[in-house]
């Protein structure tokens, strides 16, 4: 078994493959530099909100790290995207890339533009046809995977895949892609891919509180703690030896006579802070909990390089 692990803002949306390759209107490389020139000015302009100095050189930098996405940028959502990147106020919101897959921003360059079916030869995504109700990737086996779904007993199943609250949609991806047709099992339907099994095993329902498990992945708790499916402590109570809910974190105190540590509410924006647990956005920066979510903070910072 072979496993890959993908991380994305979001959940990418993928536009339908239709038609013949030659009815369809590519992005110029011409109007795609344009869009990477105003991005990625936009973008390294917030390199200093996260405590780097910010340089003109950054832009070429930046535009050529994303130089190969020509292959699925998608103009209207380019478009969309700059005008929200355009209108963020003042305060602080130079990234307002939200979650949500419907953000423009997330799906810029998840544009699919070929018609290469479940199995056939691919170089890219966008290569690839989409199915209705699923997605295609180009696997590293450089053949299309259509992935949809699953629900209990699905199979095989490809992946597995959960939504962390700072980080957004992480995947956990198995084998190499040459499985034609798959299904990715997601936590929010209650199940997770079977990786033991592998590849004729499939979605399987996630596992109750006190179960054996070996990842947080497994359980329906989202916590594997010590082998065991478990609850994270809450707000108030000690996190000693496990961890908080989402909305907190664990405080350590060495004072005397004190709890060694405690779930305490995450601080707001602004707030003074020493780590990135420690705030809402999951982003500590310069001491202070920052406006920009540790997601935003990751794609903005490697655009900083």
């Amino acid at each position: 078994m072979n496993g890959k692990v993908g991380l994305a803002l979001g959940l990418a949306l993928w536009a339908p493959g239709c038609g013949s390759e030659d009815e369809i209107d590519r992005p110029s490389a011409g109007e795609f530099d344009a869009f990477l020139t105003e991005y990625c000015g936009l973008a390294t302009s917030c390199c200093v909100k996260l405590g780097q100095e910010s340089a003109g050189t950054r832009v070429e930098s930046c535009k050529g790290q994303l130089a190969g996405r020509l292959s699925g940028y998608d103009r209207d959502a380019g478009a969309a995207c700059l005008a929200q990147l355009h209108g963020a106020t003042s305060d602080g919101s130079c990234w307002p890339v939200s979650l949500d897959p419907a953000d423009p921003c997330n799906r810029v360059f998840e544009a699919h533009y070929g018609s290469s079916p479940a199995g056939g030869g691919c170089a890219t995504d966008s290569d690839c046809a989409v199915p209705a109700g699923g997605e295609a990737v180009c696997g590293a086996a450089d053949l299309c995977q259509w992935q949809f779904p699953g629900k209990p007993g699905d199979a095989p199943c490809v992946a597995t895949s959960t939504n962390l609250r700072t980080l957004g949609r992480l995947i956990i991806f198995f084998g190499d892609g040459s499985i034609p047709q798959g299904y990715i099992c997601r936590a929010e339907d209650g199940v997770y891919c079977d990786p033991e099994n592998f590849p004729t095993g499939g979605c399987v329902p996630l596992k109750p509180f006190g179960t054996d498990c070996s990842s947080n992945s497994e359980c329906v708790t989202g916590f594997c703690n010590v082998g065991l499916c478990a609850n994270r402590a809450e707000l108030g109570t000690s996190c000693n030896g496990t961890r908080c809910v989402g909305e907190a974190y664990c405080h350590y105190d060495s004072t005397p006579g004190t709890p060694m540590s405690t779930c305490l509410e995450q601080k707001a924006v602004g707030a003074a802070c020493t780590g990135g647990d420690e705030c809402v956005t999951g982003n500590c920066n310069r001491d202070f909990c920052s406006p920009v979510t540790a997601a935003q903070g990751l794609v903005i910072g490697l655009m900083c390089l």
